[in-house]
């Protein structure tokens, strides 16, 4: 997003908006740097395709370009960032635009096809032990080196999404939450903080020790 000046206004657009760079420890907010290709001055920032439109009507922003996410999501990446596998169909999903997606529950029998095969990898290769479970390259899972067509789910799964969904690496990412790995319930808010607050505002007081209905 180029910008005329990135001024106090730019900035508290961007706060209003929920435009949030959580590695922007100070108050949350992205900072303003040199586009390498063009040279022009503005922001990098991830946002929802409403923000975007937002930000195009703005006049102090010259020029917006939109780009997709360059990460590929669950299931089309199967084991993030650990097996390599990849799902012989691919679906595309963005975050903004992201399944239907079936959690798989206990006592269900799945039909696996090269359409469906990434979207169990994990649960019957790691979550479900069960013995001699490779990924195919024809994009089926393999059990002692023959393909899996039938698979019964032993426990109930979750799908679960950060609660700030457009920058949360969440289901979206690394797929289901077994059962078996549920340690807890929250029940109580220890620490709030305020992404966009500065060092003398960061804690949220007054959400400390409240109880979660």
């Amino acid at each position: 997003m180029e910008v005329e000046t990135p001024n106090d206004e730019v900035r508290q657009a961007l706060h209003d908006q929920g435009v949030v760079e959580y590695e922007q420890l100070e108050d949350g907010i992205p900072a303003a740097g040199t586009n390498p290709e063009t040279g022009k001055v503005g922001y990098f920032i991830s946002c929802p395709a409403n923000v975007a439109e937002y930000f195009k009507k703005q006049p102090y922003v010259k020029s917006l370009t939109v780009t997709a996410p360059s990460v590929q999501l669950f299931p089309d990446v199967a084991d993030f960032h650990v097996s390599g596998a990849m799902s012989a169909v691919q679906r595309k999903w963005q975050l903004d635009n992201y399944g239907p997606l079936p959690v798989p529950k206990k006592g269900q029998t799945i039909a696996l096809t090269p359409a469906n095969a990434a979207i169990y990898y994990k649960i019957v290769s790691q979550y479900e032990h069960n013995p001699g479970v490779t990924w195919g390259p024809d994009g089926m899972i393999q059990q002692n080196g023959k393909p899996l067509t039938r698979y019964t789910i032993k426990q109930n799964y979750y799908f679960m999404m950060g609660d700030n969904r457009h920058n949360s690496e969440d289901s979206r990412f690394w797929g289901f939450v077994p059962e078996d790995h549920v340690v807890g319930k929250a029940v109580l808010i220890w620490l709030s903080l305020d992404p966009f607050g500065n060092a003398a505002h960061k804690v949220r007081w007054g959400r400390l020790f409240h109880t979660i209905d």
